[in-house]
């Protein structure tokens, strides 16, 4: 190798893994340098890739302060500038006091509500969904998919888990099949600073993954936009907003495909803006929220998949919640696990556990849609952890706090809209809510629709 040049000064932070990618910005060929959700762009030749002067970070903050736009709100966009702004400096900012929670560009949540660390990984285009997917995490690997590389980047899903370290999980598009239908990502498995054994064979070695992305818990909940074009308001879904319009805000989100089962029902978008339920004319459906009517009357209801924390046992097991006129059944997906007086009240869970010639009892606290809880070995003073995650189709659809009732509104003008709030100049309908989509968590849209895929 040739010394190009050096930079002693420029880089102060320790060392970092990032996965560039290429896209396009009008004529223009950019690369992508990404880590945890905070991004950095630069034009590919040599001269730019040795000045930091032609790096360009997109964030809210300059000089140690947080640009605000005219309302207020942290103004992020790319500057020369900036400062780093990924997930682990904004919740810094937040612990600090000097960025409200609401106003972060990244809030990475799952189907049960609960925010999700970032860890390593990668983005890339996927022809199949026409967007953005990302799979990232540390032990826990997560999908999400954006419209744009920077963000949207909200709701995601677990798709692979375990009890080794498994990390710097990365996409290989190369290894595509049917148009972006299988994909394939491989991380680093290793025992590193986990305390299990090492996996002969595994430790610190690389693993590979297929994943289908027709797999009904890839459904995730996508922004729908409200946006300013040529004087109109529009609702948009991702593949509708055009580079030039003023995305104003994303009110909800929902489905962009059918649900699994009956639980769907489509909404459209009219041509002054406003949402029906009536689509006429075959038009296509902007989005799919779930039905009002899908519901439960105890998020005990359902089946759990579980872990138990103790080495001498395969310590995983799906549990199947029924209640019934004389209390609560539960149904094991093994017949290697027993168990026995359950008991159910209010949001805790004891029962008995019998596996191979021992016994356990096993307490835990249902904590939105997550069980966290304690196994003690009835003979003797042993003691661990046990979880539980509410399978994610029953959850999303049925208990996820982020589902909130669409009301039918009457607008002044005698015509009618569908919003979560109430809308300048309208009057809520009586009747039930006409279905649920998902809150927005967040009051910024981290987006740059300008950033097509390099085809």
């Amino acid at each position: 190798f040739t010394v190009v040049q050096q930079m002693p000064s420029w880089i102060d932070q320790p060392h970092v893994t990032q996965h560039p990618i290429y896209y396009q910005s009008g004529s223009d060929t950019m690369v992508l340098i990404h880590s945890e959700f905070g991004f950095s762009r630069v034009t590919p030749d040599r001269d730019s890739l040795i000045n930091a002067g032609t790096y360009q970070i997109f964030s809210c903050v300059e000089n140690d302060l947080i640009v605000k736009n005219g309302q207020g709100q942290p103004a992020y966009g790319w500057r020369t500038d900036g400062a780093w702004h990924d997930l682990t400096s904004q919740n810094k900012l937040v612990s600090d006091g000097k960025l409200d929670s609401k106003d972060r560009a990244v809030l990475l949540r799952d189907v049960n509500g609960i925010d999700v660390p970032s860890g390593r990984g990668s983005i890339r285009w996927n022809p199949y969904r026409n967007k953005w997917i990302a799979i990232f995490g540390t032990k826990d690997m997560w999908y999400s998919e954006a419209d744009t590389p920077i963000g949207p980047w909200t709701y995601c899903t677990r798709v692979a888990t375990h009890k080794q370290f498994y990390y710097n999980p990365v996409h290989h598009d190369f290894l595509d099949q049917d148009a972006g239908r299988l994909i394939f990502f491989e991380g680093t498995y290793t025992k590193f600073v986990s305390p299990e054994p090492p996996v002969p064979r595994y430790n610190y070695n690389q693993v590979r993954y297929e994943l289908d992305l027709t797999q009904e818990e890839l459904n995730l909940p996508q922004p729908v936009y409200r946006a300013l074009r040529q004087g109109e308001v529009l609702h948009l879904r991702g593949g509708q907003v055009r580079e030039d319009d003023e995305v104003l805000g994303i009110p909800f989100y929902a489905l962009d495909r059918p649900a699994p089962g009956n639980v769907s029902t489509p909404l459209y978008a009219g041509q002054a803006g406003e949402l029906s339920l009536d689509g006429g004319n075959n038009q296509t459906p902007l989005c799919y929220m779930i039905k009002s009517e899908v519901a439960s009357e105890s998020s005990w209801e359902g089946a759990w998949d579980c872990r138990i924390f103790f080495e001498s046992f395969d310590n995983a097991v799906t549990i199947d919640l029924e209640p019934t006129k004389n209390g609560w059944v539960l149904t094991p997906s093994s017949s290697a696990f027993q168990f026995s007086d359950l008991r159910i009240m209010g949001d805790s869970i004891s029962t008995t556990l019998s596996h191979d010639e021992y016994q356990y009892l096993l307490t835990a606290t249902n904590r939105n849609g997550t069980l966290q809880g304690e196994w003690k070995r009835l003979d003797m003073n042993r003691r661990a952890k046990w979880e539980g995650v509410k399978h994610q189709l029953d959850w999303e659809y049925k208990y996820s706090p982020d589902l909130q009732p669409l009301f039918r509104w009457l607008k002044k003008d005698g015509t009618q809209t569908l919003a979560l709030e109430k809308i300048p100049d309208s009057d809520l309908l009586k009747g039930a809510p006409v279905g649920k989509v998902w809150s927005n968590p967040t009051s910024t849209v981290t987006a740059d629709f300008g950033m097509k895929p390099l085809l």
